[in-house]
């Protein structure tokens, strides 16, 4: 899987997180076939680099300020001031730019959320390959190199955004408090651990230098002019940059679903547990029913006209 670049945001109280950013090199990954962009699970981009531009950090900020108006909402919005921020006016967004080389010392993100965040994203990427070695044990001999060389960007999009829905309001206060956003007395260390769960499969992540792998890759260019942006902008949209290393998904029938659902309500029963979420499997099939009714309905009246 290419690399990803990923755009955090959150409020001191960590009762607001935005979707996270997204920014891949494929702008029509293969995986993506059939997906609607507005249904995943964060915002996505593409460049050639997986880079942040200061042309989708513009385009984010004004979409959320119009947002914002509709709501009758103002905020301030504190960030580095990287080439990619760039400084503009808006009616319910105040900038607040951080000295330069401060980002390390008075950061709130920096000072814990996004390192919890690699931490969960490594435990759900590191179980995920735990559990396929499992499965093909009987089959085949796949290596851990094996399985992670098939993820792809969806597969990615999707723990990054479990990840980020796990990062605790508490963790993000800390973090807050740690640079004197908030007033309160803060115990970082203990919010940044992963719970037992993950500790259980995932003993690795206590090891700083695999939680901190990826921090000085480069995210953005340090020497960005805006006549390049424009220019490689419209290159983008004329090249095909369809990714051809990434196999689609095959599309899941209607009946393939509803067998899943069955498999999955017969294990719930079986657990007998009453905490499980088997009343959460009748929306699932209300909603399955309903598109068999429609594909049946669609069939009859093709069958109509012929």
């Amino acid at each position: 899987m290419d690399r990803i670049t990923i755009l955090c945001c959150v409020n001191a109280s960590g009762t607001d997180k935005k979707k996270l950013l997204v920014i891949g090199k494929s702008k029509k990954p293969r995986c993506f076939q059939k997906i609607s962009l507005q249904k995943l699970p964060v915002e996505y981009h593409a460049n050639k680099n997986a880079w942040m531009t200061s042309a989708i950090f513009t385009d984010w900020l004004q979409r959320w300020d119009s947002e914002l108006n509709k709501t009758k909402k103002a905020i301030c919005l504190v960030l580095d001031n990287c080439t990619a921020h760039p400084n503009i006016s808006l009616k319910n967004i105040k900038l607040k730019f951080l000295p330069p080389n401060t980002t390390s010392l008075i950061q709130p993100l920096d000072m814990g959320v996004i390192q919890n965040l690699k931490v969960k994203y490594r435990a759900t990427l590191v179980n995920y390959i735990l559990e396929k070695i499992e499965d093909n044990l009987l089959e085949s001999k796949s290596t851990a190199i094996d399985i992670s060389k098939k993820i792809n960007i969806l597969q990615a999009i999707q723990f990054i955004s479990d990840s980020w829905r796990d990062v605790s309001s508490q963790t993000i206060k800390n973090c807050f408090r740690k640079c004197d956003f908030l007033e309160e007395s803060y115990n970082i260390d203990q919010q940044l651990e992963p719970n037992s769960e993950e500790n259980d499969n995932v003993r690795v992540l206590n090891n700083v230098e695999f939680e901190q792998l990826d921090s000085n890759i480069q995210c953005y260019d340090q020497n960005e002019y805006v006549d390049d942006v424009i220019i490689q902008s419209i290159q983008d949209q004329h090249n095909s940059d369809e990714d051809t290393d990434e196999e689609p998904d095959p599309p899941i029938r209607l009946h393939e679903a509803k067998k899943s659902l069955e498999t999955l309500r017969l294990f719930f029963l079986q657990q007998g547990n009453e905490e499980s979420p088997i009343s959460a499997l009748d929306t699932c099939s209300d909603y399955i029913r309903q598109q068999t009714l429609k594909c049946k309905k669609q069939s009859n009246i093709h069958n109509f006209f012929k």
